[in-house]
C-alpha cells in the first residue's frame, strides 16, 4: 500500500508537472497580426494640407484657435498661421503631449486620434506644403 501511495505522488507530481510546462508553452506562443497592431486605414503617404491636415484642425483646434478668439495668441484658421506653430516646433510637441510646448487639445477636451497625430507628422516631414 505504501508503494502504491509513493507511486501515487510521484505520478501525480509528474502529471502536475507535465500540465504546468503545457501551459507555459501555450501561453508563451504569441504572434502579433499587423491588422491588429497597425490601423490599416490611416493613410500616411497621401496626407495633404487641403485634404487631411485643415481637417484635423478644424476638428480639433479651431473651436479655441481662430481669428478673434486665439487663445493663447494661436490662430489656427489659416495655412500661414498652422504653417507658424508647425516651424516652431510647437503643433507637433502639442498634439504629440510630449511635455515640451503646452498639450493640446487640453484636458478636459478629446486627445487628437493616433492616426490623426500620424497624418500631421507626416505631412510635418514632407514640409508642410500648402497642398
Amino acid at each position: 500500500m505504501i508503494n502504491n501511495l509513493k507511486t501515487f505522488k510521484i505520478r501525480t507530481s509528474y502529471a502536475v508537472v507535465a500540465w504546468f510546462m503545457i501551459a507555459i508553452t501555450y501561453s508563451s506562443c504569441y504572434y502579433d497580426v499587423e491588422e491588429e497592431l497597425y490601423d490599416p486605414a490611416c493613410d500616411t503617404l497621401n496626407v495633404t494640407f487641403s485634404g487631411t491636415v485643415s481637417g484635423i484642425v478644424v476638428s480639433y483646434c479651431q473651436s479655441c484657435h481662430i481669428t478673434g478668439i486665439a487663445n493663447g495668441g494661436v490662430v489656427l484658421d489659416t495655412y500661414a498661421g498652422i504653417k507658424a506653430v508647425v516651424d516652431d516646433g510647437r503643433l507637433l510637441s502639442s498634439v504629440k503631449r510630449d511635455g515640451v510646448a503646452k498639450t493640446m487639445p487640453p484636458t478636459p477636451y478629446e486627445k487628437i486620434s493616433d492616426c490623426a497625430i500620424d497624418q500631421i507628422e507626416a505631412w510635418i516631414n514632407q514640409g508642410a506644403p500648402n497642398n
